[in-house]
Protein backbone atom coordinates (compact mmCIF):
# COMPACT_ATOMS: atom_id res chain seq x y z
CA UNK A 1 0.00 0.00 0.00
CA UNK A 2 2.97 2.31 0.39
CA UNK A 3 3.20 2.45 -3.41
CA UNK A 4 -0.11 4.25 -3.47
CA UNK A 5 -1.66 1.59 -5.69
CA UNK A 6 -4.35 0.39 -3.32
CA UNK A 7 -6.05 -2.00 -5.74
CA UNK A 8 -2.81 -3.81 -6.53
CA UNK A 9 -1.92 -3.98 -2.84
CA UNK A 10 -5.32 -5.47 -2.03
CA UNK A 11 -4.84 -8.00 -4.84
CA UNK A 12 -1.45 -8.96 -3.44
CA UNK A 13 -2.98 -9.42 0.01
CA UNK A 14 -5.57 -11.75 -1.48
CA UNK A 15 -2.86 -13.71 -3.30
CA UNK A 16 -0.82 -13.94 -0.11
CA UNK A 17 -3.90 -15.12 1.77
CA UNK A 18 -4.42 -17.84 -0.84
CA UNK A 19 -0.82 -19.00 -0.41
CA UNK A 20 -1.23 -19.15 3.37
CA UNK A 21 -4.52 -21.02 2.92
CA UNK A 22 -2.81 -23.55 0.64
CA UNK A 23 -0.10 -23.99 3.29
CA UNK A 24 -2.84 -24.58 5.93
CA UNK A 25 -1.79 -21.42 7.77
CA UNK A 26 -5.40 -20.36 8.22
CA UNK A 27 -4.86 -17.60 10.78
CA UNK A 28 -2.39 -15.82 8.50
CA UNK A 29 -4.70 -16.33 5.51
CA UNK A 30 -7.65 -14.88 7.42
CA UNK A 31 -5.63 -11.81 8.43
CA UNK A 32 -4.75 -11.15 4.78
CA UNK A 33 -8.33 -11.63 3.60
CA UNK A 34 -9.73 -9.45 6.39
CA UNK A 35 -7.24 -6.66 5.69
CA UNK A 36 -8.05 -6.80 1.98
CA UNK A 37 -11.78 -6.76 2.78
CA UNK A 38 -11.40 -3.79 5.13
CA UNK A 39 -9.47 -1.86 2.47
CA UNK A 40 -11.97 -2.70 -0.27
CA UNK A 41 -14.82 -1.56 1.98
CA UNK A 42 -12.93 1.67 2.71
CA UNK A 43 -12.54 2.49 -0.99
CA UNK A 44 -16.02 1.07 -1.77
CA UNK A 45 -14.73 -1.39 -4.39
CA UNK A 46 -17.69 -3.75 -4.52
CA UNK A 47 -16.20 -6.43 -6.78
CA UNK A 48 -13.17 -6.61 -4.50
CA UNK A 49 -15.44 -6.87 -1.46
CA UNK A 50 -17.30 -9.78 -3.06
CA UNK A 51 -14.04 -11.52 -3.97
CA UNK A 52 -12.73 -11.14 -0.41
CA UNK A 53 -15.99 -12.44 1.04
CA UNK A 54 -15.77 -15.52 -1.20
CA UNK A 55 -12.16 -16.09 -0.09
CA UNK A 56 -13.24 -15.93 3.55
CA UNK A 57 -16.18 -18.25 2.81
CA UNK A 58 -13.81 -20.75 1.19
CA UNK A 59 -11.47 -20.55 4.18
CA UNK A 60 -14.32 -21.34 6.57
CA UNK A 61 -15.25 -24.28 4.32
CA UNK A 62 -11.66 -25.53 4.62
CA UNK A 63 -12.18 -25.37 8.39
CA UNK A 64 -15.50 -27.28 8.10
CA UNK A 65 -17.42 -24.29 9.48
CA UNK A 66 -20.12 -24.37 6.84
CA UNK A 67 -22.50 -22.00 8.65
CA UNK A 68 -19.92 -19.18 8.64
CA UNK A 69 -18.88 -20.14 5.14
CA UNK A 70 -22.46 -19.82 3.94
CA UNK A 71 -22.88 -16.48 5.71
CA UNK A 72 -19.93 -14.93 3.86
CA UNK A 73 -20.81 -16.57 0.54
CA UNK A 74 -24.38 -15.25 0.70
CA UNK A 75 -23.12 -11.75 1.46
CA UNK A 76 -20.88 -11.97 -1.61
CA UNK A 77 -23.85 -13.24 -3.62
CA UNK A 78 -25.88 -10.12 -2.80
CA UNK A 79 -23.08 -7.98 -4.20
CA UNK A 80 -22.57 -10.17 -7.28
CA UNK A 81 -26.31 -10.09 -8.03
CA UNK A 82 -26.28 -6.31 -7.80
CA UNK A 83 -23.20 -6.04 -10.06
CA UNK A 84 -24.72 -8.45 -12.60
CA UNK A 85 -21.37 -10.01 -13.56
CA UNK A 86 -22.47 -13.43 -14.78
CA UNK A 87 -19.03 -15.05 -14.35
CA UNK A 88 -18.62 -14.02 -10.72
CA UNK A 89 -22.28 -14.78 -10.06
CA UNK A 90 -22.08 -18.31 -11.51
CA UNK A 91 -18.85 -19.05 -9.64
CA UNK A 92 -20.29 -17.70 -6.37
CA UNK A 93 -23.47 -19.77 -6.81
CA UNK A 94 -21.45 -22.90 -7.55
CA UNK A 95 -19.45 -22.35 -4.34
CA UNK A 96 -22.67 -21.90 -2.37
CA UNK A 97 -23.99 -25.13 -3.87
CA UNK A 98 -20.91 -26.96 -2.59
CA UNK A 99 -21.38 -25.44 0.87
CA UNK A 100 -24.98 -26.63 0.97
CA UNK A 101 -23.85 -30.07 -0.17
CA UNK A 102 -21.22 -30.19 2.59
CA UNK A 103 -23.94 -29.25 5.08
CA UNK A 104 -26.03 -32.17 3.80
CA UNK A 105 -28.70 -29.87 2.33
CA UNK A 106 -28.94 -31.49 -1.08
CA UNK A 107 -32.20 -29.76 -2.03
CA UNK A 108 -30.73 -26.24 -1.71
CA UNK A 109 -27.47 -27.47 -3.16
CA UNK A 110 -29.23 -28.62 -6.33
CA UNK A 111 -31.31 -25.44 -6.62
CA UNK A 112 -28.18 -23.31 -6.29
CA UNK A 113 -26.14 -25.42 -8.73
CA UNK A 114 -28.94 -25.14 -11.30
CA UNK A 115 -28.91 -21.37 -10.82
CA UNK A 116 -25.13 -21.37 -11.35
CA UNK A 117 -25.60 -23.29 -14.58
CA UNK A 118 -28.25 -20.83 -15.80
CA UNK A 119 -26.05 -17.82 -14.93
CA UNK A 120 -22.85 -19.13 -16.47
CA UNK A 121 -21.92 -17.20 -19.61
CA UNK A 122 -22.35 -19.44 -22.64
CA UNK A 123 -18.82 -18.56 -23.72
CA UNK A 124 -17.22 -19.78 -20.46
CA UNK A 125 -16.88 -23.52 -20.91
CA UNK A 126 -15.17 -23.95 -17.53
CA UNK A 127 -18.03 -22.39 -15.56
CA UNK A 128 -20.58 -24.40 -17.53
CA UNK A 129 -18.69 -27.65 -16.93
CA UNK A 130 -18.21 -26.86 -13.23
CA UNK A 131 -21.91 -26.21 -12.79
CA UNK A 132 -22.87 -29.39 -14.66
CA UNK A 133 -20.41 -31.42 -12.59
CA UNK A 134 -21.89 -29.99 -9.41
CA UNK A 135 -25.38 -30.90 -10.56
CA UNK A 136 -24.21 -34.40 -11.45
CA UNK A 137 -22.48 -34.81 -8.07
CA UNK A 138 -25.57 -33.67 -6.18
CA UNK A 139 -27.88 -35.93 -8.18
CA UNK A 140 -25.49 -38.82 -7.50
CA UNK A 141 -25.64 -38.06 -3.77
CA UNK A 142 -29.45 -38.04 -4.09
CA UNK A 143 -29.22 -41.46 -5.79
CA UNK A 144 -30.73 -40.07 -8.99
CA UNK A 145 -28.16 -41.83 -11.10
CA UNK A 146 -29.76 -41.55 -14.54
CA UNK A 147 -30.21 -37.79 -14.16
CA UNK A 148 -26.62 -37.47 -12.91
CA UNK A 149 -25.39 -39.47 -15.90
CA UNK A 150 -27.29 -37.16 -18.26
CA UNK A 151 -25.52 -34.10 -16.81
CA UNK A 152 -22.11 -35.75 -17.00
CA UNK A 153 -22.80 -36.81 -20.59
CA UNK A 154 -23.55 -33.18 -21.54
CA UNK A 155 -20.01 -32.34 -20.42
CA UNK A 156 -18.49 -35.22 -22.34
CA UNK A 157 -20.39 -34.22 -25.49
CA UNK A 158 -19.36 -30.58 -25.11
CA UNK A 159 -15.73 -31.47 -24.56
CA UNK A 160 -15.74 -33.76 -27.61
CA UNK A 161 -17.18 -30.93 -29.67
CA UNK A 162 -14.74 -28.41 -28.21
CA UNK A 163 -11.72 -30.64 -28.86
CA UNK A 164 -12.93 -31.38 -32.37
CA UNK A 165 -13.16 -27.65 -33.12
CA UNK A 166 -9.67 -27.06 -31.74
CA UNK A 167 -8.25 -29.90 -33.83
CA UNK A 168 -9.86 -28.53 -36.98
CA UNK A 169 -8.57 -25.02 -36.35
CA UNK A 170 -5.06 -26.25 -35.60
CA UNK A 171 -5.01 -24.75 -32.12
CA UNK A 172 -5.17 -27.99 -30.16
CA UNK A 173 -2.44 -28.15 -27.55
CA UNK A 174 -1.54 -30.87 -25.16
Amino acid sequence: EKSGDTLNAVGYLGNLGAIYETMNEYDKAMKCYEKALKTNRKINYEQGIAINLVCIANLYSDLDDYNKSLQFALEALQINERLKDSSYLANNLNNISIIYQNKGDLKNSLITAERAYMCAPKTDINLIINARNSIGDILTAMKKYQQAKDWYMKNIDQLKSYNSLNLKSGTYRR
